[in-house]
């Protein structure tokens, strides 16, 4: 794939502000996280966003809030991104849509829903404006009239860049036994929070890790997560 002089400057702007030094890493977070060796250039969508969130320090305390605790939050929301990935990329790709519109539906609460529950949303995102100022418009409409719109653009801009500035894949997500998935425990997750993440029950979990009715787990230790049903 070969990139435009512009499509490099805005990648090479936006991986120095959502990206640290090894130094950063090994200092306050025991993940490493890798820079994928083929970085997506930000899409028409993700320039106007750029432009709509231009308070760098506020960009910064979003980084923040994702870095912490070993990366705890982004690693919750990655999960339940993944578990609709494939399928609201393929609605992006169905509409014609660029890949950033693929992250919106978690951003709106939706992977609380049947991924394909946000074909409607998809749909509506068919006639988003490619004008700056009407585009804010039309993500604000879908968000709603409650209060946070700020919030939101601001979080979606930095999630986005994360997830594809970054492999996550290895540290969060593996190929587990019967087409599930292995998941490895961190710090203050208990086994009914892993199965609020991915939507099974947690008898479901002891049965595919011969538990039996205990529900102890240790940080480090990996379970296999059937595949929801």
């Amino acid at each position: 794939m070969c990139w435009s002089t512009k499509e490099i400057f805005a990648v090479s702007l936006i991986i120095s502000l959502l990206t640290f030094s090894n130094n950063d890493y090994s200092a306050q977070s025991r993940l490493s996280l890798e820079l994928r060796t083929e970085i997506r250039a930000p899409d028409k969508w993700e320039m106007i966003w750029d432009i709509a969130t231009p308070d760098v320090k506020l960009v910064s305390s979003y980084m923040e809030h994702y870095r912490k605790n070993s990366y705890r939050e982004l690693q919750k929301e990655y999960k339940l991104y993944c578990n609709c990935s494939e399928v609201w990329a393929k609605m992006t790709e169905e509409r014609d849509l660029p890949p950033s519109a693929a992250y919106i539906p978690l951003k709106l609460n939706y992977s609380t829903k049947p991924c394909s529950e946000a074909a409607q949303l998809f749909d509506v995102m068919m006639g988003f404006s490619l004008k700056s100022s009407d585009h804010i418009s039309d993500l604000r409409n879908i968000y709603g009239q409650k209060e946070g719109f700020n919030a939101f653009l601001y979080d979606l801009r930095v999630f986005v860049r994360l997830i594809e500035n970054h492999d996550l894949s290895p540290l969060l997500i593996k190929a587990g036994k019967d087409g599930g998935t292995e998941h490895k425990i961190i710090s203050g997750e208990t086994l009914y929070s892993i199965s609020v993440t991915y939507r099974v029950s947690v008898s479901q979990i002891q049965e595919a890790n011969s538990m039996g009715t205990s529900t102890d787990i240790n940080a480090g230790q990996k379970l296999n997560i059937p595949i929801s049903k």
